[in-house]
């Protein structure tokens, strides 16, 4: 899936806390190496682990990165459209900055450029029908904005119709970004889905917002999910109980489940449930079989999965597998599901993670909610 998956706030604290010491340390002991040593907070990021940026003499650099502490694979040198470009530039995409166009691979990045107020320069996007917000839809059926084709294999000759500035595209495990077809116009990955921690994923907006010029906006943003995010982790941990939560369901054979180092996970985990496969090091997704899931978390206490398009019951989850039937929640009655062809949860989902993080509370603890407070995104299971 090219939407991805969406740590623990403790450790989450206790990394900044240690880049803080580390930072300190460096500073006492000299300027030496500067460029190698810098701290998250130095390369202008927190909590992501993928993202550095890093302001230089005329240009903003910026790295993508697939793995923690691995090598860039891609490198971006963001130069304001206005001025000149700096001379001995080091390697890198050269961006002129703010863009005025772009194609979107994904409903995951419209809604933060809708609120930075820069949706304006989405111009085409890949796997149209999967794109719920209205603004979108409606740029379609007038034709501002264009469909150009399969995410995988997009339509080359209309991205060369539409000359955008770049091709906004997430990375996912497994994929080969090489092998996508290109017209001249320059890929911009993202591997916010790739990121550990939902805060982490989130302040990939920073990203967003060197890109449309709304820098400022983009850290406003972004301190108040950290502020709501805490927040809500905090008052998780008054809960009596830890729910064990499974999530998802079959799909063409297999049961994809978050892998235990992914944002998914964290969610669970930092909404005071306890995630089956949290021991697991993946960021991405495990392909697991129905057996192995059934063994694992047969005795969950509640199940999330998603459907597309339909409201569901007990009698039509039984209807997608009859097995389905086995699992406790499904007895109970404790199956929550998000349509998300209404339910706008992946407009939301990268860089709002307090707002599910909001209805995991809600569902897991239903003894801390606030009288008459509902989840935005999910619905119980029909009798």
């Amino acid at each position: 899936s090219t939407q991805g998956y969406s740590s623990a706030a403790s450790d989450v604290y206790k990394r900044q806390g240690l880049t803080l010491l580390l930072a300190f340390l460096l500073t006492a002991c000299g300027s030496k190496n500067t460029e190698s040593t810098k701290t998250h907070e130095q390369a202008g990021t927190q909590y992501a682990d993928l993202l550095s940026i890093t302001p230089e003499d005329g240009y903003t650099r910026v790295d993508v990165r697939t793995e923690k502490g691995g090598r860039p694979v891609a490198t971006y040198l963001l130069v304001p459209r206005e001025s000149e470009q700096p001379k001995n530039l080091p390697a890198g995409e050269v961006l002129k900055v703010p863009v005025q166009s772009l194609v979107v691979n994904t409903t995951v990045y419209a809604y933060p450029l809708k609120e930075l107020g820069s949706l304006g320069v989405v111009k085409g996007v890949t796997d149209a029908s999967y794109f719920t917000m209205p603004e979108i839809r409606q740029g379609l059926k007038e034709g501002s904005v264009a469909d150009v084709g399969n995410a995988q294999q997009p339509t080359v000759e209309k991205i060369v119709e539409l000359a955008p500035d770049g091709i906004l595209i997430n990375l996912f495990e497994g994929m080969n970004a090489g092998a996508l077809p290109t017209s001249g116009t320059p890929y911009i990955k993202m591997a916010d889905n790739l990121e550990a921690t939902p805060l982490g994923r989130a302040e990939w907006i920073k990203f967003l917002g060197l890109l449309t010029g709304k820098e400022a906006q983009a850290d406003s943003i972004f301190s108040q999910v950290v502020k709501d995010y805490t927040a809500l982790t905090d008052k998780a941990k008054n809960a009596r109980n830890k729910p064990k939560v499974l999530v998802e369901n079959m799909y063409e054979g297999a049961w994809y489940v978050p892998g235990g180092n992914s944002v998914s996970a964290r969610l669970i985990e930092d909404a005071g449930g306890a995630y089956p496969w949290i021991n697991d090091t993946k960021t991405g997704s495990l392909s697991l079989s129905y057996e192995q899931v059934l063994g694992t978390a047969g005795d969950a206490d509640i199940w999330l999965l998603k459907v597309f398009g339909q409201q569901l019951s007990r009698a039509s989850l039984a209807a997608m597998d009859k097995r389905y039937t086995q699992f406790q929640p499904y007895r109970t009655g404790k199956v929550w599901y998000s349509d998300t062809a209404t339910s706008s949860l992946f407009d939301y989902n990268a860089f709002h993670p307090e707002l599910v993080l909001s209805d995991y509370v809600l569902i897991f603890h239903p003894e801390l909610a606030e009288q008459g407070r509902k989840p935005r995104f999910y619905r119980q299971m029909q009798p």
